[in-house]
């Protein structure tokens, strides 16, 4: 992405000190070798290899300009290495969190290849996603992308007739949005008794919820045979940080995946 095909040319050239040598490296032939470095040439006004046959022999602005360009071209190398040998990095507060296990592990196992899935409660430079329900601070590489779901509250079909005695179970990351507390107050107006009771564990909050123990809220009801919709229908926001910098292709997968699969655009 960096490193232009006209730098690669004269690079691989200058090394090779051949035309033929040097396009079979780049998997080119020689006639759009020969075009971009004479591109280049006219570009710079100075003659940069003296051609014999094949052989190209370096002219001393080419000896130059080989020793300006180098500590780039190296550098720029790495960056791209680094950047191939990346594992796609998910960070996000949300990691433990139900939305987490309902909404984004679906995701993860759709990659061909397993993401590294880390807690974080800040965006870090080597960062390919970051997921939060409130906006964060980041770089100018990453660019936000604000999603609105649609959220419900639900509980089993056995315990319809009494779910405002039920407690609410809710994860730690929900608890202080405005979308949350709104959620709460209409609620309590509809004549829910029960407590607001904060369960960070996904495994923990479907087990209390099947034995019918609990209300919980849901992105949406991932088994109608099992979940009753109760009538109150929420939105809350999902803030997605991209890395722009590393822009990996797993990055607009999920972009998609939460268009399409989960907000339903």
């Amino acid at each position: 992405m960096f490193i232009s095909k006209s730098m690669q040319v004269f690079i691989t050239l200058y090394r090779q000190k051949n035309l033929k040598q040097a396009a079979d490296q780049l998997c080119l032939t020689v006639p759009p070798v020969s075009r971009m470095l004479k591109n280049t040439e006219e570009w710079l006004g100075v003659k940069l290899f003296i051609i014999e046959r094949n052989k190209a022999i370096p002219t001393p602005a080419a000896e130059a300009l080989y020793k300006k360009l180098m500590p780039h071209y190296s550098l720029l190398n790495e960056i791209l290495n680094d950047n191939k040998n990346h594992q796609f990095t998910i960070s996000s507060s949300l990691t433990h969190s139900s939305f987490f296990s309902y909404v984004m592990q679906p995701f993860i196992k759709k990659l061909s290849t397993m993401p590294r899935v880390k807690f974080s409660s800040r965006i870090y430079q080597e960062d390919d996603v970051y997921v939060s329900f409130c906006q964060m601070q980041s770089s100018e590489d990453f660019l936000l992308h604000h999603f609105i779901l649609p959220c419900v509250v639900c509980c089993t079909p056995s315990v319809r007739e009494g779910w405002k005695q039920l407690d609410l179970v809710v994860d730690h990351s929900l608890l202080d949005t405005d979308e949350f507390q709104n959620v709460v107050l209409v609620l309590r107006n509809e004549g829910f008794e029960g407590k607001i009771k904060q369960i960070d564990n996904a495994d923990l909050q479907l087990l209390q919820f099947k034995k019918g123990e609990c209300i919980m809220l849901n992105v949406n009801a991932t088994n109608p045979d099992a979940e009753t919709i109760l009538p109150f229908n929420f939105s809350l926001s999902l803030y997605i940080y991209i890395n722009q910098a590393r822009k990996m292709p797993s990055s607009e997968l999920m972009l998609d995946y939460v268009s399409h699969e989960i907000v339903g655009l």
